[in-house]
């Protein structure tokens, strides 16, 4: 039989095998800990202390303030909080402009012993600025070595910034100003030339200004209206001939009966057939009742009748004669009247449209008056409300809370670096020990041995066994050997193999013992054993 075993694979090490690492090489790591953490001890004792002190500003865009002229006039162009604000405000704080007043300030050329370059970069260097979250408050920190300077220095960055900040506004609110008062001054300019073309157009066509209440000729009367009354005019004489006309087609188409009863229905003065006619209607009616009453034609009674019953109807055909010539004299008068109307009517019409176009050069002008009129009073009044404002006293950047003196250093931070020097160094200690376990190529299990030797492990010997033909026979030891003559006696390839050589690497590995003892296990077993 091969004693040999088939090549196995490398295997991971288990969860056991790293702890036995661990457990191998403990020193190594409790002296890797132990020096990493007596190393963050005394980095942490030298390192200088440094002492921080805090002020909380608020931060407020321009225009946030009280207008001078109410709600309705306030200008928020451009003054609005946008998300790059606070941004734009922690650069500020830490501009060069504003560290420069801090320095000055301060002389902290000389409180520092530095040039002016390298007390800003320092003092750039420990100032820290932060929104506080859910507000509109700005956080100012300064740390420093030394606690009335970090107090000192916090207190004067919010005042440089606060200066600074109202410089700029200042600034830009005389700019806008001036702006505005040059603008102001062009509009004045502006509404001059346009009240002059205004009051130009309104001397020479003739028109009385009054504000909104205008109108043509000094006697105010509305030129406009006399054309328009005098088309309406035009119209009733028309309506009127034609009326007359008709009325005299009709006399001349009636006989005489019909005619007269035609006359006695128009309403016209020294119409005497409305008054004649219902008379001789009556009289015709009683001579009729005298005749059915039996009277002859020439009974007197009526004869006399029918003598008033002619002399009626003469009289209401003159009265249709006249009427007749009535109404052609009125026909006659109101064509006359109607061709000078007619007249008067063409002539008001041009004049009218002359004046429209006169008026409507006027109503531009005014027009156009009054709007740059109006433009000036609302630039004046921004005008007035930007010097009043200028005048109130207004703080765009308000101090809440001021820095004081810091009782206990936060930097450095003992516990922590103690605690990141125990957690390195410890880190530390099981890397380097896992690292010597990698470079360290002896054998420590029997599947280090199988694997290398290419050969199977027959049995496990405990170290410092002693001869077992000194103990009594059921010593644990004997265990092993008799393990080990088992596992030999049935790995033997041929039965005639009888011979057992023992060695090893050095002296004192326990040769002598082994070779003792398994010789006596196999005597035990009834093997004839001889031991050289």
């Amino acid at each position: 039989m091969n004693l040999s075993a088939p090549q196995q694979n490398e295997a991971a090490l288990h969860a056991v095998d790293y702890w036995q690492v661990i457990k191998n090489r403990y020193g190594i790591i409790l002296l890797t800990l132990l020096l990493v953490f007596m190393t963050a001890a005394v980095i942490t004792y030298v390192m200088p202390k440094k002492y921080e002190s805090e002020a909380t500003i608020e931060v407020k865009p321009r225009g946030t303030g009280i207008s001078p002229l109410g709600e309705g006039f306030r200008d928020v162009t451009g003054r609005t909080m946008t998300p790059q604000f606070f941004g734009t405000e922690f650069e500020k704080i830490k501009s060069r402009n504003s560290l420069e007043k801090v320095v000055q300030n301060l002389e902290l050329v000389n409180r520092w012993n530095v040039d002016k370059e390298t007390a800003l970069v320092i003092l750039k260097g420990i100032v820290n600025t932060q929104n506080i979250r859910g507000t509109d408050l700005i956080s100012i920190r300064v740390r420093h070595t030394n606690k009335v300077d970090a107090r000192d220095i916090c207190e004067e960055i919010a005042n440089a910034y606060k200066e600074y900040r109202a410089e700029i506004e200042g600034r830009d609110a005389e700019r806008q100003l001036n702006e505005l008062n040059k603008a102001v001054r062009d509009q004045e300019d502006k509404v001059e030339e346009r009240r002059k073309v205004l009051a130009n157009i309104a001397r020479t066509k003739g028109i009385i200004y009054r504000g909104s209440d205008s109108f043509f000729n000094q006697s105010g009367v509305d030129e406009d209206q006399e054309a328009k009354n005098a088309l309406q005019a035009y119209i009733q004489l028309e309506q009127e001939k034609m009326q007359l006309e008709s009325q005299i087609s009709s006399l001349l188409k009636y006989d005489s009966d019909q005619l007269m009863a035609f006359a006695s229905g128009l309403d016209l003065p020294d119409n005497v057939i409305r008054n004649l006619y219902p008379q001789y209607l009556e009289l015709k009616r009683q001579v009729e009742g005298l005749t059915l009453n039996g009277l002859g034609e020439r009974h007197p009674t009526v004869l006399s009748a029918v003598e008033n019953l002619n002399a009626m109807k003469r009289q209401l055909d003159e009265g249709v004669v006249n009427l007749r010539a009535t109404l052609n004299a009125q026909l006659e008068l109101a064509t006359n009247r109607l061709k000078s109307i007619e007249v008067m009517k063409d002539e008001s019409r041009e004049e009218a449209i002359k004046r429209g176009l006169d008026a409507q050069d006027y109503v531009d002008a005014k027009r156009a008056f009054e709007t740059d009129q109006e433009l000036l009073q609302t630039m004046k009044v921004k005008q007035m409300g930007e010097t009043i404002a200028g005048r109130i006293p207004g703080e765009s950047v308000q101090v809440h809370d001021k820095p004081t003196i810091a009782n206990s250093p936060v930097s450095p931070n003992v516990t922590l670096n103690l605690v990141l020097g125990a957690v390195v160094g410890l880190i530390f200690g099981v890397g380097i020990a896992f690292f010597l376990e990698y470079l360290d190529t002896s054998v420590k299990s029997l599947e280090d041995v199988e694997r290398y030797l290419q050969v199977p492990v027959l049995a496990v010997i405990p170290k410092d066994v002693g001869v077992l033909h000194k103990q009594s026979g059921m010593s644990p030891d004997a265990e092993a050997y008799r393990i080990l003559r088992t596992n030999i006696e049935f790995n033997r390839k041929n039965p005639e193999d009888n011979a057992i050589t023992v060695v090893s690497g050095g002296a004192g590995e326990g040769k002598s013992t082994t070779l003792v003892n398994l010789a006596y296990i196999c005597a035990q077993g009834g093997y004839t054993t001889l031991m050289i």
